[in-house]
């Protein structure tokens, strides 16, 4: 939900749950991961799958030329 950009009262819509619940977890991941925004931590994340997920399809895709293409995933 984050790396789409999406907000915390989208998120917390399709949850169940406060906009504030969503930003109150939101900033616990940020500390634990030792960043300070939703854009470092998406690129911390996608640093630590080695890949990034395209937008428009939800495939994965290599960051690499060394690395295989991955397949789509449910």
């Amino acid at each position: 939900c984050l790396a789409r950009g999406r907000c915390p009262a989208e998120i917390a819509d399709d949850l169940g749950m406060a906009a504030n619940t969503v930003r109150t977890h939101s900033n616990k991941i940020f500390t634990k991961l030792g960043v300070h925004s939703r854009l470092e931590a998406v690129a911390v994340a996608r640093g630590a799958l080695g890949r990034d997920r395209s937008p428009a399809t939800g495939v994965a895709v290599a960051l690499s030329a060394q690395e295989p293409a991955a397949t789509a995933q449910p």
